[in-house]
């Protein structure tokens, strides 16, 4: 029996770019704060420090926090309201220049992948699936414009959208894998984590990092299990 506690939803948004800029701090910031969403945290503040009320006429200590050098990972939970959900997370892709993201409800999420990062498999499946381009590359945009799905979006050029059903709510994205192993097989099942995975590894796009690279080291192409490319 799933309890009140379990249902909710989370999204998440995956970018080679770095985010640790104040022009993109306050854009993210307004796309929260838009139309009055419910997405603004009572409290914000950094893993293991003490938590903040939020200022909205006064947005310099958290801009002045994300600018700093460890920036936590970020998610959206306990929504109502998936479309406008939806749009929120694709304005975050389009600011970001997401390469990834998906939003899921948590049964979903708990039925696929859940280690690593897109640099070594994807994930899963979900009810969003948003693919940037070097996925558009990787499996080829015309391919990815007739997924067998409840609906595919071109957002851009650079952007496009999976939606697996009207609602994460749908019981078929709850209660088998029938679809999400549908489009996996349609798309390229290697890409998608197995069963003797990470014994075994994934297909993935050729990413670029340089943006997230200090102009005066040199790293290694692929990031580390953590996923410390990844924001």
């Amino acid at each position: 029996m799933i309890s009140e506690k379990d249902v909710y939803i989370t999204a998440e948004v995956f970018t080679t770019k770095y985010l640790g800029k104040e022009d993109l701090a306050v854009k993210l910031l307004n796309l929260l704060l838009r139309n009055n969403t419910p997405y603004v945290p009572e409290k914000w503040g950094a893993d293991g420090r003490p938590r903040y009320g939020i200022d909205l006429n006064d947005f310099s200590p958290i801009i002045k926090e994300w600018l700093a050098p460890n920036i936590s990972d970020k998610y959206f939970k306990e929504v109502g309201q998936e479309n406008e959900l939806l749009d929120l997370i694709t304005d975050i892709c389009l600011a970001t220049d997401a390469v990834y993201g998906f939003i899921v409800h948590k049964t979903r999420e708990s039925r696929q992948s859940p280690i690593l990062t897109p640099a070594e498999r994807l994930p899963g499946i979900y009810w969003a699936n948003f693919f940037g381009q070097p996925y558009i590359d990787f499996f080829g945009r015309e391919k990815l414009l007739a997924t067998p799905c409840h609906e595919v979006r071109e957002i851009n050029e650079s952007l496009i959208l999976l939606l697996t059903a009207e609602s994460p709510f749908q019981p078929e994205m709850l209660e088998n894998d029938d679809i999400p192993d549908l489009i996996k097989g349609y798309l390229n099942q290697n890409a998608f984590a197995g069963p003797r995975f990470p014994d075994e590894p994934c297909e993935v796009p050729k990413f670029d990092f340089s943006d997230l690279r200090p102009k005066t080291e040199t790293l290694d192409e692929t990031p580390d299990q953590n996923g410390k490319y990844f924001a």
